[in-house]
């Protein structure tokens, strides 16, 4: 499953549990990124790209002027 995610300048979202266990990647086209993987904080930048088990995500927010726009990835389909 593939999604694009757009967040406004310094918006943040907060991970949901899912159903089973996935595998997911997101990809930063434009702006910057926080994300929260367990207790791990990284930041990414546009063009940046990270990998890692679905249940560990706990939170992602855009930390620039711009609007962040990633590329998110879920395998298998998570609803």
């Amino acid at each position: 499953m593939s999604v694009l995610i757009r967040l406004e300048p310094y918006a943040c979202r907060i991970a949901m549990p899912l159903a089973r266990a996935t595998e997911q990647w997101m990809h930063v086209m434009n702006g910057s990124m926080k994300i929260i993987i367990g207790d791990d904080a990284h930041l990414l930048e546009t063009g940046d790209t990270i990998y890692y088990d679905g249940d560990l995500l706990r939170e992602f927010s855009s930390v620039s002027d711009e609007e962040l726009l990633v590329r998110c990835c879920v395998s298998p389909p998570a609803l």
